[in-house]
């Protein structure tokens, strides 16, 4: 099912990043919560305890989860051969996705990037309460985690907190967006990262070094 496409525009939520040290299992998750190139790095440099769970393949000076082909909505997945488990919290999947909001007859569409894990038999308020350390806080149905925005997104690269406190509102034209997002739907909890708005070339690949072509 395609995900609903959820606009960020919100208070600055804090985000602690000194949660864990230890397993590489708890090195992954600590890096995926910051949405940006962190994860891959650690894919790439904890490949042999990380690889039990999914196959792992090189891109460039990185690495990634071999996802299966894109379906119709853009989707690529791949299921764990077993789920990580931290606090007690089962993540069973990996996925990334790629969207473009055709809102415009002319110039340029915003786009819509969304990566993360699928928790299995976990309800958002459990995981809330197992991960503090994530700052997650409620939004709407969801909860997120240390908005950010790039204004001037054309020529300018540099995230800074997300003031405006205006939920469901569309990325403004040259802006760019990223939060993490641990949402229930359809049955399903998972806790994504998203980039979304209109980041240009650079941004993407900085962000996403686990990107051919960008998507």
């Amino acid at each position: 099912m395609k995900r609903s496409i959820k606009y960020l525009s919100m208070a600055v939520l804090a985000l602690t990043t000194n949660a864990w040290a230890g397993s590489a299992e708890e090195e992954l998750l600590n890096a995926f919560v910051k949405c940006d190139a962190s994860m891959f790095d650690i894919l790439k440099n904890k490949q042999g305890p990380l690889s039990k769970y999914a196959p792992i393949e090189k891109v460039g000076k990185t690495a990634r989860f071999q996802l299966g082909s894109a379906d119709e909505d853009g989707k690529r997945q791949v299921i764990f051969n077993k789920p990580i488990i931290l606090n007690g919290i089962h993540f069973s999947s990996f996925s990334a996705e790629y969207s473009e909001l055709p809102v415009n007859e002319t110039g340029k569409n915003p786009v819509f990037y969304f990566w993360g894990f699928e928790l299995k038999k976990a309800r958002a308020a459990d995981v809330v309460a197992k991960f503090p350390q994530w700052g997650l806080k409620p939004m709407g149905e969801d909860f997120v985690a240390s908005p950010q925005i790039i204004i001037n997104s054309h020529k300018s690269l540099r995230w800074q907190p997300n003031m405006q406190a205006t939920s469901g509102s569309m990325p403004a034209k040259n802006t760019v967006e990223k939060s993490l997002i641990l949402e229930e739907s359809d049955g399903k909890t998972s806790l994504i990262c998203t980039i979304q708005g209109y980041p240009n070339d650079k941004l993407v690949r900085r962000e996403r070094l686990d990107l051919i072509g960008g998507k």
